[in-house]
């Protein structure tokens, strides 16, 4: 009697069920009704049992040649393909002394059995991925992170977050003290050919006031944000920083946000005060981020934050996920160029068009994207800090919860004084605009227990050796 045989697809595997009615000797492993022999793969020992024993080994495999017209099998009085590991062997197989799988006896009817049948000459498995993507090769991020369920991506992330930085969560000061900016970037709501915007600068005291007020809180750590404005002159930035740290001191660390300037000018604001730097470049596509920022170059761009590096600042950047024009491997790229960077901090956000630009018209990031691109980076920066971005919270309701569970660590509280906040508008129904500070950072205490999390007010400085003892050979200079 010969069992019929089922063929499946499981992936590249061909898997097959069939019974089992004697178990010839290992001499006999062959097939009296095909001309071809079936090889078993080096490792198992195969050794002769009488009927009813047991095998020696429960991982025994075999190959089978493919001869034209499909996989060949073994008759029902040759050789039996064996299981190769218990997983694939049904219940009711392991009835044997330690587990082992039990041959039937000559004529007992056999039980039905799962074992996969490759064929001889098939390519070996990917290889397994690497379990530490900050030291990956480029080849080797993409075929993980191409085969990789999202669900499994976040888990990781969320898994090294875990371990590297805890469950707290760096609550920042963010200041947002102008919006007029000379550059014309087609995605932003502030860009000087928006005239429908209105402007707004605060005074060098409204903005002093505005930190020492939440220095008194507890901050310890301010983003002072800025477009691209010509009236706050590399000098008047230099005062504004001198001014600040006699106000305060220097127990709190201050990131400046102001645009592209020449080397000097960065090493000027560091030698009064400033600690850190964030400069996103929203795109790894050199062609893609010269049409969006009307020319200006993407090494411009990078050169600027090699400068930052150099000059001791700890250094930020990100980008944008789902701009017009971005392609899967640009996708790749961008994160791959956030551990080229080296980068301190990493800020990540979903593109949401404004109505006043150019690209208003087009379709918007996604939460789940933006949420594998932070996942993506956060196991390539492992120690980076990773803010859950007020761009997420827009585009989703739980955005910024599901960052924290992405793997991001820091947050960010608008400061800014609530008769201009809402004319800081880089994209359209900007979360959080409606509430003044104090309540700000009670919206953000909740959330973040409601996650899990504690919020943190320390300085939470970078956690990379070469940021700190840059910074520590600048001070000491």
């Amino acid at each position: 009697m010969r069992s019929p045989l089922r063929r499946r697809a499981w992936g590249a595997i061909l898997v097959k069920e069939f019974q089992i009615y004697e178990y010839p000797p290992p001499e006999e492993v062959f097939s009296p009704f095909a001309p071809f022999f079936l090889p078993f793969r080096p490792g198992p020992t195969v050794r002769s049992e009488p009927p009813g024993g047991m095998l020696s080994e429960a991982s025994l495999t075999c190959d089978i040649f493919q001869r034209p017209g499909g996989y060949q099998n073994c008759p029902s009085s040759g050789a039996r393909v064996l299981p190769h590991k218990p997983a694939h062997v049904r219940k009711g197989i392991f009835d044997g002394p330690e587990g082992l799988p039990r041959i039937p006896r000559s004529g007992e009817k056999g039980r039905s059995m799962t074992s996969t049948v490759a064929p001889l000459f098939a390519p070996p498995p990917p290889a397994a991925p690497p379990e530490d993507l900050s030291r990956a090769s480029a080849d080797e991020v993409q075929h993980f992170f191409s085969r990789t369920p999202r669900e499994e991506l976040l888990r990781r992330a969320s898994a090294v977050c875990q371990r590297v930085h805890g469950s707290r969560v760096l609550i920042r000061g963010l200041l947002e003290f102008s919006n007029v900016c000379a550059r014309n970037c087609l995605y932003c709501g502030i860009r000087e050919g928006n005239s429908r915007v209105r402007r707004y600068r605060l005074s060098e005291e409204d903005i002093r006031r505005t930190v020492r007020g939440a220095f008194a809180v507890g901050y310890r750590t301010f983003v002072l944000q800025s477009g691209e404005d010509p009236s706050f002159s590399p000098a008047r930035l230099c005062r504004l920083v001198e001014a600040l740290r006699e106000d305060l001191g220097a127990s709190w660390a201050l990131t400046l946000s102001c645009g592209i300037f020449p080397r000097q000018v960065y090493r000027d604001l560091f030698r009064a005060g400033a600690n850190r730097y964030l400069l996103r470049f929203e795109t790894a596509d050199p062609g893609l981020h010269r049409r969006l920022r009307g020319g200006v170059s993407l090494e411009e761009r990078l050169q600027a934050l090699r400068d930052l590096r150099e000059e001791g600042y700890q250094v930020g950047s990100g980008y944008m996920v789902g701009l017009p024009g971005e392609t899967d491997e640009g996708f790749l790229a961008n994160a791959l160029l956030c551990r080229e960077l080296e980068l301190d901090m990493v800020g990540i956000g979903p593109f949401l068009p404004h109505p006043d630009t150019p690209l208003a018209a087009s379709a918007a990031g996604t939460a789940e994207r933006t949420l594998e691109a932070l996942a993506l980076v956060r196991l390539l920066l492992p120690r980076a800090h990773i803010p859950a971005t007020t761009a997420l919270a827009t585009v989703h309701p739980g955005g910024r919860a599901r960052g924290y569970e992405a793997g991001a660590n820091v947050v960010m509280v608008n400061l800014t004084p609530g008769e201009v906040k809402g004319n800081y508008l880089l994209y359209p129904e900007k979360e959080g605009v409606h509430l003044d500070a104090p309540r700000a950072l009670e919206a953000q205490m909740e959330e973040l227990g409601r996650c899990g999390r504690t919020g943190s007010l320390e300085r939470g400085d970078a956690l990379s050796r070469r940021s700190s003892s840059a910074q520590e050979r600048k001070e000491c200079s």
